[in-house]
């Protein structure tokens, strides 16, 4: 085939173009990865909450800073119509005395056997009522060298709580930081304290009946629900995220289709004479024009063969407080529209093909 033959015939500087093309993949690349680690670390252990619907109070515009439940109303949610399981659950902000220069953690008080008890990775379960124990993300023993039986110090309300790690999850973060989960009557205590008047949830996990996110909330007075993904996009800073991520991403798929375009526009016009010479003897524009569909197909699938392991592996060799995420389906979507503006790109390309007087351009190579 002509097309191939040629590839091989010019075989650098269609290596040249290649190399372009690897470099324009491997950002965009890098680019989507650094836009889904960003929204991972906003909160993707919101995302994987197991329930239908996630239960607020009202005045807190699905805050999960500012809402909390007195015990009264959680017992109306859990006895709701239509709710079949429910669970507690509850956020604080702590400061582990263990290198705090990492920052504070998000301490994450479930109900042991519920659905808000996270999947375990390693170690055992929190028991129904055990206190002074806690799961630990992965993330966090991983920068903190801790392991399983290990002791740790928080700091709430100007006071220290002690907690044994007794097993390990790997959930993600919650609100962008790293989640240690335990018993909600230690939630109660590291944000209350032992007054008995205080909240003692900060939203209930629903699941059943296919409205809850509406129902509920007409059964419950001063309650607002939202399903975990649209608690998710509500947490402040994830739609700015994903438009800044999305932008540069569009920005680097434009790019590209104009660096392979233009490449592909100069070697057309250096090979005019031979385009000539092809319709001289009967090939039509569209038959040339699909030569070179095919040169860029080509080459642009290499390309992009080429930039995907290579983006694995930077991510894999960077520090794991770099927020980067390679998620394959956002992976394969931008590798498509690569493609897609790649052929684009060589739009003008075949508009110039379609110009070429075989007679003039035979005049030309003469």
């Amino acid at each position: 085939m002509i097309a191939i033959d040629e590839l091989w015939y010019r075989r650098g500087q269609f290596a040249l173009i290649g190399l372009i093309v690897t470099l324009v993949a491997y950002l965009v690349f890098m680019i989507n990865a650094l836009g889904a680690g960003l929204l991972d670390q906003a909160g993707s252990a919101v995302k994987g909450l197991n329930a239908d619907a996630l239960v607020f109070a009202d005045n807190a515009n699905l805050s999960l800073q500012q809402s909390e439940l007195a015990a009264e109303t959680v017992a109306e949610i859990k006895a709701a119509p239509g709710v079949e399981q429910s669970s507690a659950l509850g956020y604080v902000s702590v400061q582990p005395s263990e290198q705090p220069e990492k920052g504070p953690v998000a301490f994450l008080g479930f109900e042991a056997g519920t659905i808000s008890a996270p999947a375990l990775r390693e170690g055992r379960e929190l028991e129904a009522g055990e206190t002074g124990a806690v799961l630990a993300d992965k993330r966090f023993v991983e920068e903190r060298g801790l392991g399983i039986g290990d002791t740790i110090e928080v700091s709430s309300r100007l006071q220290l709580y002690t907690f044994e790690i007794v097993g390990t999850v790997d959930e993600g973060p919650f609100f962008f930081q790293t989640p240690i989960w335990g018993a909600i009557e230690d939630f109660r205590l590291l944000k209350y304290g032992d007054d008995p008047d205080a909240p003692v949830a900060t939203l209930v996990m629903v699941s059943g009946a296919a409205d809850l996110v509406e129902s509920v909330p007409a059964d419950v007075p001063g309650t607002e629900a939202a399903t975990p993904g649209q608690t998710f996009n509500s947490i402040p800073g994830v739609s700015a995220q994903q438009g800044t991520a999305n932008a540069i991403q569009g920005f680097g798929l434009a790019i590209g289709a104009m660096v392979i375009g233009v490449f592909f526009y100069v070697l057309t016009l250096q090979k005019v004479g031979q385009i000539g010479v092809l319709k001289a003897i009967g090939a039509s524009s569209w038959f040339v024009f699909r030569q070179l569909l095919l040169q860029v197909f080509i080459i642009s699938i290499i390309g992009i063969v080429i930039a995907l392991p290579l983006t694995i592996v930077t991510v894999n060799l960077l520090p794991s407080n770099v927020p980067l995420l390679v998620e394959r389906d956002k992976i394969l979507m931008a590798a498509i529209l690569l493609l897609g503006t790649a052929v684009i790109g060589v739009l003008f390309s075949g508009r110039r093909i379609a110009t070429v007087d075989p007679l003039i351009a035979l005049g030309q190579q003469q």
